[in-house]
């Protein structure tokens, strides 16, 4: 059995200090105290590693559950998929005070005219 201190665990795994802590109190990794010193056991860190690869492999189900109900492969077979939407577009504004060359020339208000 082999045991590693908290501090050389950080070192040496890609974990900080806070998911270090948080893994040793949801009882994923196992310590032992000798004297004041919590040290971490090296197999059950092995054992996460190995269930973190296993859940890797394993498929996983999609989020969404109309994907539940088709084949692997996409849509069902014979499926046509709906029309695309066009985005709606604002009417742009006519008149002295809209359109592009309104902005262009400002409101008129607090202009300087010279004589």
């Amino acid at each position: 059995m082999e045991l590693i201190s908290i501090p050389d665990f950080i070192a040496a795994e890609p974990f900080g200090r806070m998911k270090t802590y948080e893994l040793i109190k949801a009882g994923v990794l196992e310590t032992v105290t000798e004297g004041r010193r919590r040290l971490i056991v090296a197999d059950s860190y092995r054992r996460y590693v190995e269930r973190l690869r296993a859940e890797a492999k394993a498929p996983r189900p999609s989020p969404n559950p109309k994907a539940a109900s088709h084949s692997p492969g996409g849509w069902p077979p014979g499926h046509v998929s709906p029309p695309r939407r066009q985005p709606k577009q604002e009417p742009v504004p006519k008149g002295r005070r809209g359109g592009r060359q309104a902005a262009r020339r400002g409101s008129g208000r607090g202009r300087i005219t010279r004589p």
